[in-house]
């Protein structure tokens, strides 16, 4: 009785919010932190309403002894049972003063953005929506661009269900009027939240400070606070952040589970300051990488190995397929009509099969570790390499090496091949 507890709580549910009442008006509920980053002071509050995917550090305090609960929408989610003293005799720590949250020291990427002289480096727009009046297929997307007020499909705020990664360089973002910031941007984001039903609007990566809202919000976001999930509640929110540290694709979505899933995402990028300065200038600019410095060590491929043969006429057509083995994998060489392809791994230097021969065959590319600097080398991918004679040309006449392929091999092979397949 007198004492906090304190509950740290992830709403984990996919698809409803989830309100936090206490069932005795003696126990009082005080919020200390939201999403993992705590607050500047205490903000008490009736009901804790968190959305999917939030976070919530709660102290309970409850002024009588008994047991009482702790409830959601009239479903119980836990009990409480207050005794009148502590049962060990223990001393138990007070509640968390204002003063001890106003002196937590933060990194620097949580410092107070609420400065009205504080210079901004870009600006973005997103309307989060559910309802079906811009004709979207399945009625769940993410509008976002320069400006979204009037929460329409337009040039200056696309809205569109996600269609999947748009990578590393600038181009795609732009095309698409999607965000192109930097490391260390400050950035102000206006969010209009449209229809009939709030989401929870997950932004990856950066936490940000809410600067102020148009209203009605109060019981679910204040300004000054950091949060990385929030539900765009019927009103115009503005928030900011740094983007610190990481660049690349970045990811907002409703957490609803099923609406993401139907396409209620979107991305923008975070770049390095230099391709960010060239972009805005014109200036020639090359993508981020994120290659590694040196080329992984490949160990060198032993020769092909020939398993088996075997070949068929259809329609006047010759077909043979050979089943090769290079280390601790197969390949194949397959030959149509008397143009040979074959598919094998490529971690030589310069490929040296990758050209097409008329008459005669070319040698199945092996790995040269001497040709490291060479067109393939490092590459590891899977190449089809054109070999062959004439078309029309004998079957007769291919060559694996100084492997032959005749009639007789063939029959010889044909039989292995099915007493193989039988015992097998």
């Amino acid at each position: 009785k007198d004492f906090p507890a304190i509950l740290r709580v992830l709403h984990a549910a996919g698809g409803k919010p989830l309100p936090i009442t206490s069932s005795s008006s003696s126990c009082n509920l005080t919020i200390i932190a939201w999403d993992g980053v705590y607050l500047d002071a205490r903000l008490q509050q009736t009901t804790v309403n968190m959305v999917a995917a939030s976070r919530v550090e709660i102290e309970v305090v409850c002024g009588e002894y008994g047991i009482f609960s702790l409830e959601s929408s009239g479903v119980i989610l836990m009990n409480v049972l207050v005794y009148e003293r502590s049962p060990t005799g223990a001393a138990l720590k007070p509640a968390v003063t204002d003063a001890e949250l106003a002196a937590i020291v933060r990194p620097w990427y949580l410092s107070d953005l609420q400065s009205s002289s504080l210079s901004i480096d870009s600006t973005y727009a997103v309307s989060i929506n559910q309802d079906d009046k811009n004709q979207s297929e399945c009625g769940f997307w993410i509008g976002a661009g320069s400006n979204c007020s009037a929460g329409v499909d337009s040039l200056s705020c696309p809205f569109a269900q996600f269609e999947g990664q748009r990578g590393l360089t600038v181009s795609p973002y732009s095309s698409d009027h999607k965000l192109v910031s930097f490391t260390g941007a400050i950035n102000e984001w206006t969010l209009y939240g449209q229809g009939s039903a709030f989401h929870p609007l997950h932004v990856h990566v950066n936490h940000f400070q809410i600067q102020s809202s148009s209203g009605g919000a109060e019981d679910y976001y204040r300004p000054g606070q950091w949060r990385d999930t929030i539900p765009p509640i019927a009103n115009e929110l503005v928030f900011r952040f740094v983007a610190a540290d990481f660049t690349g694709e970045t990811i907002l979505h409703c957490h609803f589970q099923r609406h993401e899933d139907l396409g209620m995402m979107d991305s923008y990028l975070v770049t390095d300051p230099v391709t960010y300065a060239a972009f805005n200038t014109g200036a020639p600019t090359t993508a981020p990488s994120i290659a590694p410095s040196t080329a992984p060590n490949i160990s060198p491929t032993p020769s092909p190995t020939v398993l088996a043969a075997s070949s068929s006429s259809s329609g006047g057509v010759d077909v043979m397929v050979l089943g090769i083995s290079v280390g601790a994998g197969i390949v194949l060489l397959a030959v149509l009509a008397g143009g040979y392809y074959v598919y094998g791994q490529d971690g030589g230097g310069g490929g040296s099969g990758g050209e097409a021969k008329r008459k005669g065959v070319s040698p199945v590319p092996t790995h040269d570790p001497a040709a490291g600097a060479g067109a393939g080398a490092a590459r590891g991918n899977m190449e089809m390499v054109c070999v062959g004679g004439e078309a029309g040309g004998s079957l007769d006449e291919l060559e694996l090496g100084a492997q032959p392929v005749g009639k007789e091999h063939k029959k010889k092979e044909h039989k292995k091949h099915k007493k193989h397949k039988r015992d097998t």
